[in-house]
């Protein structure tokens, strides 16, 4: 007869074989289109290419940008991809680091957050496709995304620790086992820190919620029969929670001193939040979820998501848990969606809160184990893995026809003209098949690939002196990126800012093209009809950083 844990992992393997399959596709579906849909990647990955050449001491970075701090928040994802961009280049390097810390990393902190709240794998599934939230198709914004992993598993292991620590003696009686989740969660949480500062804050309320549930519940166990002890189980469960949430706390300490009063203090902008009432948060909902446009397949695909989630939360009836860390989280984070304002400052805040409670999506609808309920567990199963397979099918589907947008980009790395400021002009800034800006600054990715330089913040200003990035000078230029390609060559001060300029999508009559050569040189030009073109100015070089 085989052993408990023997049986215990047979059970598993299915869901193993099936998860290591999902994996398999995510890394090859990132691998195969290196460059993602949203506005902010190229910047993302431009910094992370700088953070790495600043560490390594690049002269042409260290003359313009102060180095990044690996302790300061929103630092996370460039500390992953500085080994990766330093071997393989930036845009291989980042979506290497991408494809193993999020694409991969966020299924298996699900699989880690589901076994130490010792919940079915299976929901670990819904992962894969969940990984394509709006915070990463529509914005870009990839160090909150490089949080998602942490922050889930935060969730669980939170949970787990108060668990372990009130039924010690059945769960834990060598005790263990508390230490190393107690651990673990103090590091994860950190973690999701570094990864990004709206996501420690926003995991700080969430476990604090959950913490006083946990508080509750231990001065409730014991009131009946001792007061005092009932006092104490709630002083030592309230001391475990902030025991495992201080580390955090201390870089957060950390980064907010060196930020706010130190060498990058800035007067802050006044905070202006942007409202927007429950019922029209509720009513972009489709918007939110639907990502392709010019398809009824993602139409199709959103009805379908609902339809899963729906199933199988009236397929996946349990018992109740005592503390439901998950479902406190999901549903705190569900309802802030609805009363948070949607921007302030023009920093999304509402959309990223319903990306967050997606995330946390795979904690709470998970099937029943198949002994207890066999065709339901099949059942939600099939579900899961079915949307799974179409959704993150039908996204790589769509990311081709983006590198194909992008194809004539790499033309203009063969060879990279030596260094210097570059800006960008650009007819249109929505890709053909995405719902998003995607094409509004691809000027970055080529700086990252040809160790140019292009100004995006004015780093001295709030609150863009918080940025792991920032300049140590004033901005070598400013900020250009012009979306018209009606008389570009003519704009101010362009080509004396600029010793290069980008240009997408402009196609000259010859009288347009014979004024552009008056002030610049066409320098290339790519294979795919020109949509893509470099410019350079005329005259003698100037050195760089100017």
């Amino acid at each position: 007869m085989s052993p408990p844990n023997a049986r215990s992992a047979w059970a598993n393997a299915p869901f193993f074989v099936a998860f290591s399959l999902g994996a398999m596709v995510a890394i090859r579906t990132m691998m195969q289109n290196p460059i993602g849909p949203g506005q902010d990647f190229h910047y993302h990955l431009m910094s992370a290419s700088f953070a790495a050449r600043g560490w390594l001491g690049d002269p042409d970075i260290t003359a313009l940008y102060h180095k990044v701090n690996p302790l300061h928040c929103n630092t996370l994802l460039y500390t992953l991809s500085f080994p990766f961009v330093t071997l393989l280049g930036p845009v291989n390097g980042f979506k290497t680091a991408l494809s193993i810390f999020y694409f991969v990393g966020y299924p298996v902190a699900c699989v880690g957050a589901l076994a130490a709240l010792r919940r079915s794998l299976w929901g670990a599934i819904l992962a894969f496709p969940l990984c394509y939230v709006r915070v990463y198709t529509h914005s870009g914004f990839l160090p909150f995304v490089i949080a998602a992993p942490f922050f889930v598993l935060s969730v669980g292991l939170f949970w787990r620790v108060h668990h372990d620590a009130t039924n010690r003696s059945v769960v834990d009686p060598t005790g263990r086992g508390l230490p190393f989740f107690m651990r673990a969660a103090m590091i994860a949480c950190t973690l999701t820190f570094l990864g990004h500062g709206h996501m420690h804050a926003w995991l700080m309320l969430v476990l604090a919620f959950i913490a006083l549930w946990a508080m509750g519940q231990a001065f409730a166990a014991h009131v009946a029969f001792s007061p005092r002890r009932a006092l104490a189980a709630a002083f030592f469960s309230g001391l475990r929670s902030l025991a495992m949430v201080t580390p955090s706390l201390l870089p957060f300490a950390y980064w907010y001193v060196d930020t706010h009063y130190g060498p990058h203090a800035a007067p802050p902008v006044p905070l202006v939040p942007t409202l927007n009432v429950a019922l029209a948060k509720l009513q972009m909902v489709f918007t939110i979820l639907g990502q392709i446009k010019n398809d009824d397949t993602e139409f199709v695909l959103v009805m379908a998501f609902l339809g899963v989630i729906m199933a199988g939360a009236l397929l996946s009836q349990r018992k109740r848990d005592r503390l439901p860390a998950p479902e406190i989280a999901f549903l705190l984070t569900a309802a802030s969606f609805h009363f948070l304002p949607w921007s302030v400052s023009q920093q999304t805040v509402a959309v990223r809160h319903f990306d967050i409670a997606l995330w946390l999506l795979p904690l709470v609808v998970y099937p029943l184990a198949p002994s207890r309920a066999p065709v339901r567990h099949a059942l939600v199963v099939s579900a899961f893995m079915a949307y799974a397979y179409f959704r993150v099918s039908f996204t790589a589907k769509n990311l081709q026809l983006l590198q194909k947008e992008l194809a004539g980009l790499h033309d203009m790395a063969v060879p990279c003209p030596p260094p210097a400021e570059i800006a960008y002009v650009t007819n249109g800034v929505q890709p053909y098949n995405w719902n998003t800006e995607g094409l509004h600054q691809v000027h970055e990715t080529y700086a990252a690939m040809c160790k140019l330089d292009t100004p995006v913040y004015d780093t001295a200003r709030s609150p863009h002196n918080l940025l792991a990035l920032r300049y140590k000078v004033p901005m070598p230029a400013p900020v250009t990126i012009l979306q018209s390609t009606v008389g570009w060559y003519k704009t101010p001060r362009l080509f004396q800012n600029f010793k290069y300029v980008l240009v997408r999508n402009w196609q000259p009559t010859e009288e347009e093209l014979e004024e552009a050569m008056e002030v610049a040189d066409r320098i290339r030009v790519s294979s795919d009809r020109g949509k893509w073109q470099l410019w350079k100015r005329k005259g003698p070089d100037v050195p760089f950083p100017e």
